[in-house]
């Protein structure tokens, strides 16, 4: 399940395709459905848009700043300018 986990979270930093092309292989199907709901919050959601919203909002808590004494601010810098310079390298794919 961590090989999982860290799919879904390179995905989510990536595109949102591949991020659904991981959930639908791991659910076995090719639909616009992933063939079962998640449960977040004690909410089950079905849809795709519930569902990327869900996501949007798991992904960002997991990401928001941390409030400890140990938050390492330089990490956050580093990252940060990573993902910046991947976002600002995409190029779209107008076939997708």
């Amino acid at each position: 399940m961590d090989t999982l986990d860290q799919d879904l979270e390179k995905a989510a930093l990536s595109i949102n395709a591949e991020f659904w092309k991981i959930l639908k292989r791991r659910s076995g199907k090719c639909k616009n459905s992933i063939g079962a709901g998640i449960n977040f919050n004690g909410t089950v959601y079905w849809s795709i848009e519930d569902l990327t919203a869900q996501w949007a909002i798991y992904f960002s808590n997991l990401y928001d700043r941390s409030v400890s004494d140990d938050f390492d601010d330089d990490w956050e810098r580093t990252v940060r300018t990573l993902i910046n310079d991947t976002l600002d390298n995409l190029t779209l794919d107008s076939s997708v």
